[in-house]
């Protein structure tokens, strides 16, 4: 009985409830504007999708729950999380908005159930390499023949 309950829950767990609205579209980014600030997010969530947000070759600043000082880094977009909470076994419900400072518009929110910690991370950094330019991370060198 437990086997067959543990199956069908992780059997939601893989179709996760969840979405990404997109609102406004974002003028394309160059490398020296791949700057971050994300907000407000619980500490187990905070440090991996910072690591994870490094090693997409952005640069990111960081706003926790209980911090009231200035983010360090001048940032161009937001990821502004307005509530997760734990759902069922080891997944997460909950609503993650991603704003546009250079604008001021929001670009898109993401709302969730049943997911899991590396699936929100995995769809949050989607959603920051759907801005056009950002998922470009290698340089063009240009090399001219030896005469």
């Amino acid at each position: 009985m437990k086997k067959i309950f543990l199956s069908i829950l992780m059997l939601f767990a893989f179709v996760a409830c969840s979405s990404t609205q997109f609102v406004h579209d974002a003028k394309p980014i160059t490398k020296s504007e791949k700057t971050v600030l994300i907000q407000y997010f619980p500490t187990e969530f905070e440090i991996a999708l910072e690591k994870a947000l490094e090693n997409n070759f952005w640069k990111v600043s960081v706003v926790s729950n209980k911090d009231t000082s200035s983010p360090s880094l001048k940032s161009n977009f937001a990821i502004t999380c307005e509530g997760i909470g734990a759902d069922y076994l080891g997944t997460y419900q909950g609503i993650i908005k991603f704003s546009d400072l250079r604008t001021g518009k929001r670009i898109a929110v993401y709302k969730f159930k049943v997911s899991t910690k590396s699936g929100i991370i995995e769809n949050i950094i989607k959603t920051m390499d759907s801005i056009p330019g950002a998922s470009i991370t290698t340089s063009a060198t240009v090399t001219q023949a030896v005469k």
